[in-house]
């Protein structure tokens, strides 16, 4: 799995835990679904700015969505 499907993984996997669909989402991010659902597929990556966005409102630190795509390596 690359880094974008991982982060798209965790960020799905947010979602579902707090109920929130697609357009839910993009709504409350202000962005477009369409663009919303190529991050999710991992068809384009999620820039900071969205992903803190993202964690805001799925109530998960945006790290978590880097340590699952394998962007950053947990310390220790």
């Amino acid at each position: 799995m690359n880094s974008r499907a991982g982060v798209a993984a965790e960020i799905r996997a947010a979602m579902a835990r707090k109920g929130i669909n697609q357009t839910t989402l993009a709504e409350q991010i202000t962005m477009s679904r369409a663009s919303l659902s190529d991050g999710l597929r991992g068809r384009r990556a999620f820039d900071t700015d969205e992903l803190e966005e993202i964690g805001q409102v799925v109530e998960v630190d945006p790290i978590v969505f880097l340590l699952a795509g394998g962007v950053v390596a947990a310390a220790g």
